[in-house]
């Protein structure tokens, strides 16, 4: 039996929603996979192009921008190198192929 003075343990926060917090409803899940499928497959680099172009138009100079990525395409790497020169990127690995199966793992798409 507990004493009076014995407290209950406190319940760590962030491991557990708040009152306030939601949950993702199912349009709003499904609208983030439909924004992947149509991202997808291009290999092209267009949305780390469209973030550097956001940081350098707030101000951010490019030699202080540095690209880490698990996968690159050499499509990607040019685009990205050709238009923006003194940004570093960091790459597990370099291939022509996007590797569908990684992500359709990872997101749970398959």
């Amino acid at each position: 039996m507990l004493s009076k003075e014995a407290k209950k343990p406190e319940k760590k926060r962030g491991l557990e929603p708040s009152k306030n917090e939601k949950f993702m409803s199912w349009e709003e899940e499904h609208l983030i996979e439909e924004r992947w499928e149509r991202g997808k497959g291009e290999g092209t680099g267009s949305i780390v192009k469209k973030a550097i172009s956001v940081l350098v138009e707030n101000g951010v100079l490019e030699q202080n921008i540095f690209i880490l990525t698990l996968f690159t395409t050499p499509a990607s790497l040019e685009e990205i190198v050709g238009n923006f020169p003194k940004v570093s990127i960091l790459t597990s690995s370099y291939s022509p192929l996007v590797p569908y199966h990684f992500a359709t793992k990872y997101f749970g798409t398959d």
